[in-house]
């Protein structure tokens, strides 16, 4: 069902989630890469100098894997939310990833937002809403902003935005406005697996290097 509405409501009930800041998802991203790269830069170390009888090999590898883990969730999480502030000239967007971006009020003929997207990776039970900005039909930036009131002061610069209240999974959101969702949240039900999968991996390369000592 598509339906226009008071984007103030939207903003009260997203208020109830607690969604990245981008200084904090870099930060995360920065410590967990650091802690990665370190550790298994140590196992190199320690595996060219004395074999796998290196003292805390094991422990290096898994710190190394475990920080691989959260550093993919990461990445692919902390993507999905930016902060958006409206001035007089558009909106001014900044990410996680990439630089900061300006979209102008001259570029967007239509603004959607999608109220209830369904990503597998959410924890709350009131999302902040996907907002797409687009022009004749294309997508001109697409984004899920940390301030809902992002909606209401879009609304006040006069681009009305269209609110689609159906719940809508990445997939039916993708099929209905290409690009409203990015590839690793389309794929981001994977995430579980993959993580159990890898500290699988890990755990059984840490009892292979104690054995073999």
């Amino acid at each position: 069902m598509l339906v226009r509405t008071d984007a103030s409501a939207i903003g009260s009930s997203a208020e109830r989630t607690v969604p990245v800041s981008v200084l904090a998802g870099r930060v995360f991203l920065a410590i967990t890469g650091a802690v990665c790269v370190a550790a298994l830069v140590g196992a190199g170390v320690a595996w060219r100098s004395t074999g796998s009888d290196a003292g805390g090999l094991g422990i290096l590898l898994a710190i190394g894997g475990i920080a691989a883990v959260l550093w993919v969730v990461g990445a692919v999480l902390t993507v999905r939310f930016v902060e958006a502030t409206v001035d007089a000239h558009g909106l001014v967007i900044r990410r996680v990833w990439g630089r900061r971006r300006v979209v102008e009020i001259t570029d967007v003929d239509e603004v959607v937002v999608l109220a209830d997207l369904i990503l597998p990776s959410r924890v709350a039970t009131a999302p902040n809403p996907r907002v797409v900005l687009r022009r004749e039909g294309a997508v001109v930036a697409t984004f899920t902003p940390r301030d809902a009131a992002v909606v209401a002061d879009l609304a006040r610069c006069g681009w009305a935005p269209v609110t689609i209240v159906d719940p809508l999974t990445p997939s039916e959101a993708t099929r209905r406005y290409p690009g409203s969702v990015g590839r690793g949240e389309r794929f981001s039900h994977v995430l579980p697996l993959g993580a159990v999968v890898v500290g699988a991996a890990v755990a059984i390369g840490v009892v292979i290097v104690a054995v073999g000592r």
